[in-house]
């Protein structure tokens, strides 16, 4: 209320009724009865006229004074500051161009032309702007979630009785919201921004990072699309490694399920997946990244240096070839896998390793104690080869072969023993004993390698031994987040907080301590990007976030479907952003202002009766 407005109005009017309120003497000079007469009865007629004027008029002003007096405190029992909550949802849907409205415009004049105090913005970015420090909305995303717990424990914090939620409310449960809703005193203002469904999008939907099975010297990116309001057109799918675009891909919407990409297996770093095409809305550049992958560490030990041409590529492998004579036990301490061929007896110190150390282990056929080795019982059979069967869906064999193979092109391979106990099979003889079996730590090829036909000569040996190295050493590290993702961090618990920060963020995130080490909480107010995780200095790893997967989704309720949900709510209002304008929007508050007009009509009434005393006598 402007003070100063209402102390000249309180000034004005006495000073008018003062001057108006003068009297000025008129003199009449007698000459008859009969004037006098007439002079009498015009009088009491003027008289009357006055008395109903009058009364008329301070009915009319006591009328007024009530409407004031009602204003004010209507006014003054509303929870002022902190009156309406106005959440603007600033997500990447929301600034969407349109071409009847614009959104952020629209808000920024609503904000802007309300003078009363407890006016709140919320970006949703967690942050409540009042509308006195008002300056703009901010252009970052906003990943805050319109749901009851969040609303609720805003309502609290704010002491609010109205609530406008201005939103496209992209993949929004309207039901959650029952119970809140009717719990609630105070009146919900659904405002619309947008229809999602007249829009088009694809996104991302996954993306993998593997060794490539037909080339285990390359890694395969593979990326599954979801694609929305869209049923044809072409699109250009590019992967750019930091800013260099290494490949590109046209393809057609309706054959659009997955695209692969093929890069060397030693590159890593931050790459992007940009989606370009005219039809996509927004959310067309998806960040991951790839750290450096570790290489197996091999220990071979073969006497007879039939295996050690499988592991020769160093490119892929570090290898160190030993004999029984002459080991390193320091190399064996940091190794990934050790590979034992036709070998009788083994040292103490590596039996010592059969706990921790992954073992691939192809027998002599004669005198070597496999019970001990393995914890089975074997028995040798006659020399004879026998066909082995492909199960491709075991998770060993997952990604190794690119087509079903055809059980007729199978390889027959001597079987070396019959084998009991406990064990897993993972490949099968056609009688049903195991070809490659794994118990505890240690795989076991229940075959001999003997020149020139033994099982090294055919084309299975090498993908077989390639998939048993590269599982023994850690997986590829997740390429990719999503806030609210939680983040396992080899790292020790300590006073020193790991940090998300790049170089306009630097973020503390939430943290718990487990066996492993640190599990980092992603906060949901993340924006898309390249990050570190860093501690005191160091960094720790790279991370690459991406918006949610639901802000990509093209769908949400219409007006219509937000009135007939709704409808039975009296305390909760739908309209669109075309009619919520600067006049409607917060019309409750426009009352507030009408003190003014009371107070001018109050002066009105004592002023035309002010002339009534004068004029009327």
């Amino acid at each position: 209320m402007n003070f100063l407005w209402l102390l000249s109005l309180f000034i004005a009017v006495p000073l008018l009724v003062h001057l108006f309120s003068f009297k000025r003497a008129k003199k009449y000079y007698f000459s008859t009865i009969r004037f006098i007469s007439s002079l009498t009865t015009k009088s009491r007629s003027k008289s009357r006229l006055k008395h109903f004027l009058i009364l008329t008029s301070r009915t009319l002003l006591f009328i007024s004074i009530l409407l004031f007096v009602f204003i004010l405190l209507k006014s003054n029992s509303k929870s002022v500051p902190g009156d309406y909550l106005i959440y603007y949802d600033n997500s990447l849907s929301n600034h969407i161009e349109q071409p009847k409205v614009n959104v952020k415009s629209s808000i920024q004049q609503i904000v802007s032309k309300k003078s009363v105090d407890g006016v709140y913005l919320d970006n949703l970015n967690n942050e409540i702007i009042r509308n006195d420090d008002y300056s703009g909305i901010s252009e970052e995303e906003s990943t805050f979630s319109l749901s009851p717990r969040n609303l609720k424990s805003r309502i609290q914090e704010t002491n609010v009785s109205n609530v406008y939620l201005i939103s496209d409310f992209q993949s929004y449960e309207l039901n959650q919201d029952v119970e809140f809703l009717v719990d609630t005193l105070g009146s919900f203002h659904y405002v619309l921004t947008n229809n999602l469904n007249e829009y088009s999008n694809i996104a991302v939907d996954t993306l993998f990072v593997n060794p490539n099975p037909d080339n285990l010297s390359e890694l395969s990116i593979a990326a599954g699309f979801n694609v929305f309001n869209m049923e044809s057109g072409k699109i250009i799918i590019k992967l750019l490694k930091g800013s260099r675009q290494l490949s590109s891909v046209v393809k057609d919407i309706s054959e659009l399920n997955q695209v692969e990409f093929d890069i060397p297996i030693d590159m890593a770093g931050d790459f992007n997946l940009i989606i370009d095409g005219d039809e996509v809305a927004y959310d067309n550049d998806f960040h991951f990244v790839i750290s450096k992958r570790a290489k197996p560490r091999v220990v071979i030990i073969d006497e007879k240096g039939i295996v050690n041409h499988a592991f020769s590529n160093r490119l892929l492998f570090e290898l160190s070839q030993q004999s029984l004579s002459n080991l390193d036990y320091e190399f064996l301490k940091t190794s990934d896998l050790i590979v034992i061929n036709s070998t009788s007896k083994l040292p103490t110190g590596i039996l010592n390793q059969f706990s921790e150390k992954q073992f691939l282990i192809f027998p002599s056929g004669n005198d070597i104690d496999v019970n001990n080795l393995v914890n089975i019982n074997t028995v040798n059979t006659e020399p004879s080869k026998s066909e082995i069967i492909i199960d491709e869906n075991h998770p060993l064999l997952t990604g190794v072969f690119d087509e079903k193979i055809d059980e007729g092109l199978m390889p027959s391979v001597y079987k070396a023993y019959a084998i009991e106990g406990s064990y897993e099979t993972i490949i099968p003889f056609r009688d049903d004993d195991p070809f490659l079996l794994k118990t505890g730590n240690v795989y076991f090829f229940n075959t001999v390698l003997k020149e020139p036909d033994g099982f090294q000569s055919d084309a299975l040996f090498l993908p077989l031994l390639y998939q048993i190295a590269f599982t023994s050493t850690q997986e590829i590290k997740r390429p990719y987040y999503y806030p609210g993702d939680k983040i396992l961090v080899q790292a020790e618990a300590s006073d020193i907080p790991v940090k998300i920060k790049n170089q306009s963020t630097e973020v503390i995130p939430p943290f718990n301590s487990s066996p492993d080490g640190l599990v980092l909480e992603i906060p949901d107010e993340m924006v898309a990007g390249k990050y570190f995780l860093v501690r005191e200095g160091d960094t720790l790893q790279q991370l690459a976030i991406n918006i949610p997967k639901k802000e990509s989704v093209m769908r949400a309720p219409t007006l219509d479907e937000l009135e007939t949900t709704l409808s039975n709510y009296p305390n909760v209002y739908v309209s669109s952003i075309g009619e919520a304008d600067n006049d409607t929007l917060l019309g409750e508050s426009d009352d507030i202002a009408l003190w003014k007009y009371a107070l001018i009509l109050a002066l009105l009434f004592v002023l035309s009766e002010t002339m009534l005393h004068r004029y009327l006598k």
